[in-house]
């Protein structure tokens, strides 16, 4: 038992990430947004956008930032000015589909949104976008103090056929933000899955007294390991994900690796009282050490802020359809391997998908509600 106290104790000093630290970092560059819609509200996804600088009356224009197929008559010719590896434009390229959360405009919050970054934008701007085929061009606008102030300054561009109307979206938040919801929804997704785990085991497969309880505790333990995942690793992979979101994806999945492996040594190798000491003694150190550990990985990867953003990514349904697969094949076999199969395998797949239906129905009628 002392070799896995030692274990214990290195694997634990394994999730400690060595963080570099940058001194007199300078201000982050600016940050344009733009989501692009039709009159009526309804995203749409460019497939060119062109940022074009002038001087204040607009005698000189120059073509700043390019993105993506721009070629009919109304474009500007030509490689974009700025430098194409630290100045960049890039716009999503998801499509319109299925969505998972119905937002207030029922849209994928990435769909037809554009980033431009640089420390080099002049006095003006106007925008030109070529959407099936068609060239639309918005009139000249200021770079504004105040957008230098703040670095970020988000833009609807709705489309009409005199052109692109840009006004200023004072509630725009950018993608990748996940963590307000996350502690209410972890404690949903516990109290539905425990409460199906519980109907499942106990009224159909008649399970009573200590076989039943391990089970429930296998079942709060899977969560505890899937959750981040979903919420935090699969979205990563979204357009625009800016680095410090893919880094914190990464750490927990290495958490959560560390974390199941340490399960399943104790539970595979120790008996009544013992296990349960162990087990709580690690459950209490990982909800200790993984969220300061989390907090490093955030802070040591957003230092400085100002980050060019990739618009290609997993959409939505992508990112849903594989968290799903995930949790519902990975806590199936969980709860089997680590109950040492008195679960039979096709009830655990069958209670893990029921789990995570259940789970996933009631966050979304959540979501109607609020």
């Amino acid at each position: 038992m002392r070799r896995f106290a030692i274990l214990l104790i290195l694997l634990c000093l394994a999730l400690l990430p060595s963080a570099s630290a940058w001194a007199n970092s300078g201000p982050p560059p600016a940050q344009l947004w733009f989501a692009f819609e039709d009159e009526l509200g309804r995203p749409l996804s460019p497939q060119g956008v062109q940022l074009v600088g002038c001087d204040p009356d607009c005698s000189n224009e120059i073509l700043l930032q390019t993105y993506g197929a721009c070629d009919q008559a109304g474009c500007l010719p030509g490689e974009q000015a700025l430098n194409i590896w630290s100045d960049k434009l890039s716009c999503s390229s998801a499509q319109p589909g299925w969505e998972v959360l119905p937002s207030p405009a029922n849209q994928d919050s990435t769909i037809g949104l554009c980033q431009a970054t640089s420390y080099d934008y002049p006095g003006q701007f106007r925008l030109v976008a070529q959407i099936d085929g068609q060239v639309y061009t918005s009139e000249p606008r200021p770079f504004t103090e105040q957008q230098y102030s703040d670095w970020e300054q988000a833009f609807r561009v709705i489309v009409s056929p005199s052109g692109l109307a840009l006004v200023e979206h004072p509630n725009f938040e950018a993608p990748g933000g996940y963590w307000p919801g996350f502690i209410p929804s972890l404690l949903l997704t516990l109290v539905v899955e425990l409460l199906v785990a519980g109907l499942y085991l106990g009224l159909l497969l008649k399970l009573r007294g200590p076989a039943l309880v391990n089970l429930l505790v296998l079942v709060g333990l899977a969560d505890l390991v899937t959750f981040p995942l979903v919420w935090f690793f699969f979205p990563s992979f979204a357009p625009f994900t800016p680095p410090y979101n893919l880094a914190l994806g990464y750490f927990l999945l290495f958490a959560g690796l560390i974390f199941t492996i340490l399960l399943a040594i104790f539970f595979l190798r120790t008996e009544g009282r013992n296990r349960w000491i162990w087990v709580g003694a690690i459950t209490l150190l990982a909800l200790i050490v993984i969220p300061i550990c989390s907090i490093m990985v955030l802070f040591a990867t957003s230092y400085g802020g100002g980050y060019n953003l990739s618009g290609e990514g997993l959409s939505v349904f992508k990112q849903l359809t594989a968290s799903e697969i995930f949790a519902v094949l990975f806590e199936a076999g969980f709860i089997y391997f680590l109950s040492r199969k008195a679960l039979a395998l096709k009830h655990a797949l069958l209670l893990s998908l029921l789990m995570n239906l259940a789970s996933y129905l009631a966050g979304l009628l959540i979501v109607q509600i609020l």
